[in-house]
């Protein structure tokens, strides 16, 4: 390759001033081109940024790993101790009591409804996780939680027809129940401390968060069964899982096997939606195709020419190839450069809100750069065969019929 082919493939992409069918294929081209591009690489990152969101909201919910026994108490002094010396990849921990019962509303009709109800430490949860930025009037975990005070879900506060200050009935379930009770239960006079949204209708209706200290009032000594901890984010987490069960012996999950079906969901949305836009890319391909075989036939007479001054096949298929290159990165990076300005857009002017059955409130656009890099250079390396296709029919041979047939 060299300059007289440069030359050559500049003077037929930019001087076409008497071909004006020629000069709007070309447009047509990398309009296509581009506009493909743009839609691959916008919908990879709307895509991406809807799973980092979804994936941040349910961290904040959720402690990276938890730990239990079965229903049997742990012991917290010890085991706290123990990660201090074998497992120092851990960084911070918070326990947690799961009991069940429900919370109803003093001289109302309303039913009230079963669910879980989580004693946790104010002061130590938010090390683990982010339950106070859920709460609605945005007050200080420690503040909502108390002797007395609890927080309940907005679901649950909305049917029970609560509202912050408001005195409500905490029915637990008693663990001292004896051989001949089949049920016993323990009542105790609380107040809404605060109210949870989280968009999780597990949490916003069937939840009710306690402190410890309103726990030690009811049942007098402190029974932890769950601890949940949180890890050196550079770590892998389910290396720590592997060695908290191989050490220690006991139950440890991580956040995300509450929600297989979520992130298996999430993954193949994300590879159909690419899979869809890379054939619209196909398609766009196509027209450089019809676009090279247009030049080629329309240029019959300056390519014999060129072979009979002693240019060689390969010079000449050269300067085909430069002008289809040239289309094909020029588009695709513009695209690029249009999907990021849409992306901004988006995110700044928060164009499309979503609704509540998301558990993400508007549309994020997330560019990854690999991912990015990896579309834009398999585009063109599509365009690249695309290109070859044509370039086939330009030989000696098909020339040699040129100069013959003709004029």
């Amino acid at each position: 390759m060299n300059k007289f082919c440069l030359f050559i493939a500049y003077r037929y992409l930019f001087f076409k001033k008497y071909e004006h069918g020629i000069s709007s294929m070309i447009i047509m081209s990398w309009l296509s081109i581009m506009i493909s591009s743009t839609i691959l690489i916008l919908i990879s990152g709307i895509m991406n940024g809807f799973e980092h969101e979804t994936v941040s909201f349910l961290q904040g919910l959720h402690a990276p790993i938890t730990i239990e026994a079965k229903q049997e108490q742990l012991h917290v002094p010890a085991l706290t101790a123990f990660f201090n010396t074998d497992i120092q990849e851990i960084q911070s921990w918070a326990p947690q009591t799961t009991q069940y019962g429900c919370l109803y509303k003093p001289n109302s009709s309303i039913k009230p409804v079963l669910g879980s109800i989580l004693f946790i430490d104010p002061l130590r949860e938010p090390l683990v996780r982010s339950l106070q930025k859920y709460l609605i009037d945005a007050k200080m975990l420690n503040d909502a939680l108390g002797k007395t005070t609890v927080i309940v879900g907005q679901a649950l506060a909305a049917c029970m027809q609560l509202s912050v200050g408001d005195d409500a009935t905490l029915l637990l379930v008693n663990n001292d129940v004896q051989e001949d009770e089949l049920f016993s239960y323990e009542t105790e006079q609380v107040k809404i401390g605060a109210i949870i949204k989280t968009g999780i209708d597990e949490i916003d209706m069937h939840t009710i968060f306690c402190s410890y200290e309103l726990y030690e009032k009811i049942y007098g000594e402190v029974f932890v069964d769950q601890l949940h901890v949180t890890i050196n984010p550079s770590v892998d987490s389910n290396k720590v899982i592997q060695k908290i069960k191989m050490l220690t012996g006991l139950i440890a999950f991580s956040w995300q096997d509450n929600y297989p079906a979520l992130f298996d969901a999430l993954r193949l949305e994300k590879r159909m939606a690419e899979l869809i836009t890379f054939l619209i890319v196909l398609m766009a391909m196509m027209s450089i195709i019809a676009l090279l075989f247009m030049f080629v036939q329309s240029k019959k007479a300056d390519i014999t020419l060129l072979l009979i001054l002693g240019s060689s096949v390969a010079n000449v298929r050269a300067i085909f190839m430069i002008m289809a290159f040239v289309l094909v990165s020029s588009a695709a990076l513009f695209g690029v450069f249009l999907a990021f300005l849409c992306g901004y857009v988006i995110n700044n002017c928060e164009l499309f809100p979503l609704p509540d059955a998301y558990f993400v409130s508007r549309l994020t656009v997330l560019f990854d750069p690999g991912t990015v890099f990896f579309w834009y250079m398999g585009i063109l390396i599509i365009g690249f065969f695309a290109m070859l296709i044509p370039l086939r029919t330009i030989s000696d041979s098909a020339m040699q019929d040129t100069v013959r047939f003709e004029r």
